[in-house]
């Protein structure tokens, strides 16, 4: 600094005479500048430069790839990387909030999209090395340059193309390229080197590179999309969920004696089944029913699989386990059967006839009877019963002593069966010529079942809420051997009678199939108590995951934008090294400690000529200190102007006189009256002469002097610019600036705000934007998209506040330098107000050179410049616009980059949340249940209850005689196989829901049903027992009840017949009933007898 401020003596006076006026020849030989050209191919520039541009683009680029690499998700991938590119999707794993511990479908979980805040930092980062590349360029183009001059015949820059190239290569913005753009499309200019074109074209590409990377970031923000799925994270548990055959119950597989051995006994009845475990078989019948807590059937794919059961607490988690499964194909045994040879009279089996036996199917023993026989009338006296009898070989077994049947046992794998299920009354055989065998009193059913017993790896799904069965195989034929052990010994055959009646008796053509499924279940609920518990594989919890979905397009496109911009700051790099070959050598007498030569490198003084004003500010005014030769190869454009705390010389703006007489509008050269006092005066302001009209400037070694004095003013008066003042307080400039930057950044916070405002969720922000406020979050409803059901389904969302953001940020990021130029009106003004007085306080040429760059760019570097300067303790006095000028460019530079970095925080901090929330919307969802009057009736007290469905038949009243569906729909509720309704118990109270044909899962809903609650309590203690007790050795401390006056009820229990006798012997024909209270009478017993006056219950059917 010292050699450009000196502080103790006042500067030294030299002559005003510009750079291009030429010293006198004197015949000394002084020290001179000398250009040489040195033998290196090779020289570092701009290194720091280039290394910064490098890092930060390629590595931001890098950074991206490795993310996608490293975070890509398998699952939804496939193949990864090249998958992705082949699907056009980037599928991400995003970081996302924890499960919570409420159930999967109240959860809700959150997630970042990290690439968007990678592809907006990437963009702003662009934005701030874009004027580091244009300076890198610089050297490029100053290289250039160098050669141009070196030969006067070479093309060169004219002034034209100098001015607007040091303003393009210094600031790179829209303006300068807009400027230098006009002027090439100019029919009549000067011819433009190459070195010009070059420069041109290298910054308009950065510039568009810049944007065309900002532009891909705004295509990025508006194509990617947040996905929230459930995945199974592996967790280590000891989940005992498998089930597996347990050998202490039944015994091994020992092929010498009976299957399943262990429980097998004779009885004075015959050889039987666990006949003391009652437990299995009442294990079986919750089994099938679904109403046991340890073990739970499935029917998937016409295979019946045990699966844990509630108990177990399993549905939080997904995992494998090995269980067992059966799976049973029938066909009807009718048409292969033998039938009487003359058929039966039409009126009573119209289209059929009955069968005698099945000889021709094989089976001459079949249908099993013991005694009566078959009618010509059609009426069948055999005591045909419900059987499932097996076949190994040629025997048939299990109508008797069950698997005792067989000379062995032990069975092959598939297993068939022969079944014979009688439904006795016809009444509501209503479909002829389908799989039931008609009797006159009686309807059949016979069927051939092969029965195939299966080991299965099934898999539970918690998101779906499913099993699947993911692989069978044969089970070994022991283990089937053992299996339907239960079934041959009938332990299940009268519930499968049950279970067929209503569909033999209605003749449905799916009859067949029905008794596949339901041997299937019976065969496999039965075995539950034979089974053991094991551990599950796989085991893991559902967590929900945050995906990002990135489009590859402008994914890739972002990424080799960088890539390329910092592959473009490597080649001008290497370019600009190899072309720095030239040196300035500086004698020592003209450095600042004259002791010894220096060298300067030519490429870094050409370049500040091309980047900065300031060298040409520093050669037109240069100084009175006698240094201004050693500035001039000064690196750093801060360096080469003179400046001095004297402030001899002042930069005014405003008219002066030419070099002919003419007044002039330009640049003057001002002094302050009070520099007479050092030793030399100064010409007032009316006489300076300030920059010549004509200018010639100095090129290569041949200087070009003034051909001619400046001529004397004419003596004839013309016309002459003069300055005045405007009546008007109020002018117009600027006004297309203006509405841009207000339209472009008002209209962004307007559309962020009114996005804020209209698409606000309610429920989370109840109390609007101020709640927001209160909380500190605003919550908005994304745009999302759903493809499966529910939990299983995928939800999507953009988040369109980060999309505003961004545009936002380029927005500002372009604006940033129509309002800098816009504060240049300010600047103007004030300029021109202080050079009206030469004893104002004025721009120094240093000061001026400064305002220039930065008001032409708002660059960063020039910023810096100006900041640099003003930290000077030894400087001339700044004017307060210059002040003024510099805080209004370093706020709005500060102002439009922290735009980018709230951006960036916003885009850090946003999350996505996925949760399920209830839509009103107007459907016809026919899901309740009202009373219809249809089928019982209206309400009339004068009847019974449901008078259109009551009727005395064969003796009695009875409720629905003829109408198997009413029976039949109940039937099938309780059974969960009525596809309308179906039963929940809820706290106690059993209703009606609707059911799966309905399709009401993914609706929220209210509606009105109907619901049942019962409480019971045991009359057993208060009922009246035998006076005296009967032998403690038959039954211990109790005593049987003869009826239950106490309570209130007499005819409790009810009986029509027998007696209790003192020994304990009971034989009374006490029924199973439901019997009916309405004050003090009781019915439901019999059936309606005249005699009763009010009852409105007779019968109870459970449906």
């Amino acid at each position: 600094m010292g050699d450009q401020n000196p502080s103790e003596h006042p500067p030294r006076a030299v002559s005003d005479s510009l750079i291009s006026e030429p010293k006198p020849c004197t015949t000394s030989k002084s020290p001179q500048l000398e250009i040489r050209k040195t033998g290196r191919h090779f020289e570092i520039v701009g290194l720091i430069s280039t290394f910064s541009v490098f890092v930060i683009t390629a590595g931001m680029a890098t950074l991206i790839l490795g993310w996608l690499y490293a975070f890509h998700d398998p699952v939804a991938a496939g193949g990864g990387i090249m998958s992705a590119v082949q699907n056009g999707t980037f599928v991400i794993k995003e970081t996302s909030g924890s499960a919570s511990k409420e159930s999967l479908s109240s959860q809700t979980h959150t997630e970042t999209l990290r690439i968007l805040t990678f592809s907006a930092l990437a963009s702003h980062l662009v934005s701030l090395t874009s004027t580091i590349l244009v300076t890198l360029l610089a050297y490029r183009s100053a290289a250039q340059w160098l050669n141009a001059s070196e030969n006067p015949e070479d093309s060169n820059l004219t002034p034209i193309q100098y001015g607007l190239l040091v303003r393009t290569l210094g600031s790179g913005s829209l303006m300068s390229l807009i400027n230098t753009l006009r002027y090439t499309c100019r029919s009549r200019r000067s011819t433009a080197p190459r070195l010009f074109k070059e420069a041109f074209g290298g910054v308009a590409g950065i510039y568009i590179l810049s944007h065309v990377v900002g532009v891909i970031d705004l295509w990025l923000h508006s194509r990617a999309r947040s996905i929230s799925v459930f995945r199974g994270v592996p967790v280590q548990s000891e989940a005992l969920y498998g089930l597996a055959y347990n050998e202490t119950t039944c015994g091994p597989f020992d092929t010498i004696g009976l299957p399943c051995k262990n429980l097998i006994s004779t009885q004075p009845d015959g050889t039987r089944w666990a006949y003391n475990e009652s437990w299995m078989y009442f294990e079986g019948v919750d089994t099938i029913s679904g109403t046991n807590s340890n073990v739970t059937l499935e029917y998937i794919n016409d295979t019946a699989i045990l699966v844990p059961g509630p108990n177990r607490n399993f549905k939080s988690q997904g995992f494998s386990i090995n269980t067992q499964g059966l799976h049973v194909e029938c066909t009807n045994l009718r048409d292969e059967c033998d039938w009487p040879q003359s058929p039966f009279p039409v009126s009573f089996v119209p289209g059929s006839s009955p069968v005698t036996n099945c000889s021709k199917a094989g089976y001459p023993r079949f249908p099993y009877y013991t005694t009566g026989e078959l009618e010509f009338s059609g009426y069948d006296g055999r005591d045909i019963r419900n059987l499932v009898l097996g076949i190994i070989g040629g025997e048939m077994g299990g109508m008797r002593n069950g698997t005792a049947d067989f000379s062995m046992g032990w069975t092959s794998n598939p297993a068939t069966t022969i079944i014979q299920l009688r439904s006795n009354g016809v009444a509501f055989w209503t479909n002829h010529g389908t799989s039931g065998v008609y009797y006159l009193n009686a309807l059949d059913l016979y069927a051939k079942c092969k029965m195939t017993y299966l080991d299965v790896i099934a898999q539970y799904d918690p998101i779906g809420v499913k099993w699947t069965i993911a692989q069978t195989r044969l089970s070994r034929p022991e283990l089937a051997s053992i299996f339907w052990t239960p079934m041959i010994f009938q332990l299940w055959s009268d519930d499968l009678g049950y279970a067929l009646a209503p569909y033999i008796r209605t003749g449905q053509t799916d009859t067949i199939d029905t008794l596949a499924s339901w041997m299937s279940k019976f065969g496999i609920a039965h075995i539950a108590p034979l089974l053991k518990f094991t551990a599950a594989s796989d085991v893991t919890t559902p967590q929900p995951i945050a995906l990002g979905l990135y489009p590859v397009a402008p994914t890739l496109l972002l990424v080799g934008c960088l890539y390329i911009y910092s592959l473009a700051a490597l080649v001008v790099f290497f370019l600009s090294c190899t072309s720095n070959n030239r040196m300035i050598f500086v004698p020592r007498e003209l450095t600042r400690k004259q002791e010894q030569d220096k060298e300067k490198s030519a490429l870094d003084v050409a370049q500040a000529w091309l980047t900065d004003p300031l060298p040409l500010v520093g050669s037109v005014f240069p100084g009175r200190d006698g240094r201004h030769i050693a500035r001039s190869v000064k690196s750093d454009p801060l360096r080469q102007v003179y400046d001095s705390k004297w402030g001899l010389v002042k930069v005014g703006i405003g008219l002066y006189k030419g070099s002919k007489g003419d007044v002039i509008f330009g640049l003057m050269r001002q002094s302050h009256s009070q520099a007479r006092r050092y030793g030399r005066h100064f010409p007032s302001v009316h006489e300076d002469s300030t920059m010549k009209e004509e200018m010639a400037p100095q090129l290569s070694g041949s200087e070009r002097q003034r051909s001619r004095k400046p001529e004397e003013p004419s003596t004839l008066k013309r016309p002459q610019l003069n300055i005045r003042m405007s009546q008007r307080r109020f002018r117009i400039i600027g006004l297309f600036p203006t509405l841009c930057v207000v339209a472009i950044t008002g209209g962004a916070a307007t559309l962020v705000s009114g996005w804020l405002i209209a698409f606000q969720d309610p429920v989370e922000n109840p109390g609007g934007i101020f709640s927001a406020l209160r909380t500190g979050s605003f919550v908005i409803m994304e745009s999302s998209t759903s493809k499966e059901f529910l939990l299983s389904q995928t939800q999507t969302e953009t988040l369109r506040i980060l999309l505003f953001s961004a545009l936002a940020s380029h927005i500002v990021s372009v604006a940033s330098t129509v309002l800098v130029t816009l504060l240049a009106y300010r600047a103007a003004t004030q300029w021109l107000t202080a050079s009206e007085d030469p004893d104002n306080v004025n721009l120094t040429p240093i000061q001026y050179g400064l305002l220039v760059r930065t008001l032409g760019s708002g660059s960063l570097m020039s910023i810096l410049n100006s900041l640099r300067y003003v930290r000077r303790s030894r400087r001339g006095k700044a004017p307060w616009f210059f002040k003024e000028a510099l805080v209004g460019v370093t706020g709005i530079y500060l102002l439009t980059h922290a735009v980018g970095l709230i951006d960036l925080w916003l885009h850090s901090s946003a999350k996505a949340i996925s949760v399920i929330r209830s839509i009103p919307f107007e459907a016809e969802a026919l899901f309740g249940n009202t009373y219809s009057d249809v089928m019982c009736g209206p309400f009339n007290k004068t009847e019974l209850p449901c008078q259109k469905l009551i009727s005395y038949e064969q003796g009695r009243t009875q409720f629905a005689y003829n109408i198997l569906v009413a029976t039949l729909a109940g039937m099938n509720a309780m059974r969960d196989l009525n596809p309308y309704l179906k039963l929940e118990r809820i706290n106690g109270t059993t209703i009606f829901v609707p059911g799966s044909t309905r399709s009401y899962q993914s609706r929220e809903f209210t509606y009105n049903t109907y619901g049942l609650r019962v409480q019971c309590a045991n009359l057993e203690d208060r009922c009246e027992r035998l006076a005296a007790p009967l032998p403690q050795f038959l039954v211990q401390g109790r005593s049987p009840v003869t009826n239950c006056s106490k309570a209130g009820y007499p005819r409790i229990p009810y009986h029509t017949t027998g007696k209790l006798s003192p020994s304990g012997l009971d034989t009374r024909d006490i029924q199973t009933l439901v019997l009916g209270l309405i004050g003090d009478e009781m019915g439901g017993m019999m059936y309606v007898k005249a005699g009763l006056d009010s009852i409105v219950t007779h019968h109870f059917y459970l449906f």
